[in-house]
């Protein structure tokens, strides 16, 4: 009989032993999975993080340039005024990312709005400071980034100088993201 709990004693004693290494084994290729999975997760996220701030720098880029250019053929008279309004509706439609583009007359008030919103119309935007800049300098400024109050979305705007006064462009920043998806 003593033989047989000395069987039992010695079974249980090596299942220990091979039981807790295993278990050590299992606890370390758990930590060692999630940290990989983290480290993964970072490196997916930085990716995701440069193509978002490429896609939008040069989207950006690209309205600005396009703003510039249409100020610059609105000073030389290169474009009839009848004109001008078709451009601006249809630059706003192929524009993904444009909330709204308002054209405002040399002393800051508001006097057309792409696409139209009456309520806006005669506002005063002279205060702002990235229209006093970009007419104290003469070329295209950006503003800060802020809160649209409709929507509570982030926007940052372009006001563009030209003879008559300034074209100001307001972009969906939150929208970006929906063209990197």
């Amino acid at each position: 009989m003593p033989s047989r709990k000395l069987n039992t004693e010695i079974r249980v004693g090596l299942a220990l032993m091979l039981i807790v290494p295993l278990l050590f084994l299992a606890a370390v290729s758990l930590v060692y999975y999630y940290s990989s999975l983290k480290t993964n997760l970072l490196t997916e996220n930085r990716k995701l993080a440069s193509l978002l701030s490429y896609v939008l720098a040069h989207d950006l880029s690209m309205a600005e340039n396009h703003l510039v250019g249409l100020a610059d053929l609105m000073d030389k008279k290169l474009i009839p005024e009848k004109s001008v309004t078709s451009i601006i509706q249809n630059f706003v439609k192929a524009q993904n990312n444009l909330k709204e583009i308002r054209i405002v007359d040399s002393l800051g008030y508001v006097k057309q709005v792409f696409p139209p919103k009456e309520n806006l119309y005669y506002t005063d935007m002279s205060g702002l400071a990235f229209i006093k800049e970009a007419s104290r300098i003469g070329e295209a400024t950006w503003s800060t980034s802020y809160l649209s109050f409709e929507e509570g979305k982030p926007i940052s705007s372009l006001a563009v100088p030209y003879k008559h006064g300034f074209i100001i462009a307001a972009f969906d920043l939150f929208s970006f993201n929906q063209t990197i998806e």
